[in-house]
């Protein structure tokens, strides 16, 4: 696995875990085999007020890498301040929290609380990234609650935002740290074909066997291209046949040739309707969201585009396509 330019040999890192994972733990954790280390979680306005215990928390030790520093905060432009700051520790890459659960974080607007606020969220993300050269990575949770489980949306969001790698914690913030951790959706990131930076799953993996566990069973891609239906639509990229695959939003077309290649494209579906703008045939696509629209094969020369089902049947008066009304 690479986070950036760092290449991380190994499948079990150590967490970053507020008033546990400092200097002497991160020690005896590398020690006994972890891949990585990341330190407690910093305050993004403690470190630019240049609170001494902050800086303290930042230290890193030259024989304990690759090692990260994780900060939290609500303020995009002190976050990005926060970061170069870091950059004084020398860290392997920074690590944005966005899934600390606790009140006096996530009920100021910070770590989990953020799930509730995706925008600024995406902000202090894009801030922090464009503040530094170095790799910035993200962890977070499903969602805030069991009715808002954004974490498949949310992933590609952050990834657009430039961020190297995802950690995902199998709760929402409500749950805290009580119930079981629910790995299925982190399974579901982690093979969405869309996705391309290394996922990496958190969650009551407390003994080897249960490591072994999630590692095969959510964060091991599906292998199941074999089974997908191949299409006559060829990538552009290696020139193999694409195939339908099954996502959260509904199918899409992928290349076989995944991980290596990793282009994908909206399923287009060829309706009997036609243009009323050039003439030319109406196809169904899908929106990000699954949502279906209708728009004009000859796109990019002709722009039109409704979310009005087409019908089969012609206007009387001018002879061009119906389409059914929403609502």
């Amino acid at each position: 696995m690479r986070i950036g330019n760092v290449e991380i040999t190994g499948k079990a890192a150590l967490a970053p875990m507020a008033g546990v994972a400092d200097r002497a733990f991160r020690k005896i954790c590398m020690d006994h085999g972890a891949a990585c280390v990341i330190g407690e979680m910093v305050s993004a306005k403690g470190l630019t007020y240049g609170d001494r215990k902050s800086a303290e928390l930042l230290e890193l030790d030259e024989d304990i890498r690759p090692a990260a520093i994780q900060l939290f905060g609500d303020d995009p432009a002190i976050m990005a301040q926060a970061a170069k700051q870091a950059l004084d520790f020398h860290p392997d890459w920074i690590d944005i929290n966005f899934g600390c659960p606790v009140k006096k974080v996530a009920g100021k607007g910070a770590g989990a609380g953020l799930l509730r606020d995706v925008p600024r969220m995406l902000a202090i993300t894009k801030a922090v990234k464009d503040a530094v050269k170095t790799p910035v990575t993200v962890k977070t949770r499903l969602g805030w609650d069991d009715n808002s489980k954004i974490i498949v949306d949310l992933a590609e969001a952050l990834q657009d935002c430039g961020i190297s790698a995802l950690s995902i914690h199998g709760r929402t913030r409500a749950q805290m740290y009580t119930g079981e951790a629910d790995w299925t959706l982190i399974g579901e990131v982690k093979n969405n074909p869309r996705m391309h930076i290394p996922i990496i799953g958190n969650g009551d993996v407390c003994t080897p066997e249960r490591a072994k566990e999630c590692f095969e069973t959510y964060l091991t891609l599906s292998e199941k291209y074999e089974e997908d239906e191949v299409t006559d639509i060829i990538c552009e990229e290696c020139g193999r046949n694409m195939v339908i695959k099954y996502g959260p939003h509904g199918k899409f077309l992928a290349c076989p040739g995944y991980p290596e290649c990793k282009n994908t494209m909206p399923l287009v579906v060829e309706t009997k309707a036609t243009c009323p703008v050039c003439g030319g045939k109406v196809i169904e696509k899908k929106s990000k969201r699954g949502f279906a629209f209708y728009g004009c094969g000859n796109y990019p020369e002709c722009n039109f585009m409704t979310w009005d089902k087409p019908t089969d049947d012609l206007c009387p008066q001018c002879g061009k396509s119906l389409f059914k009304r929403k609502g």
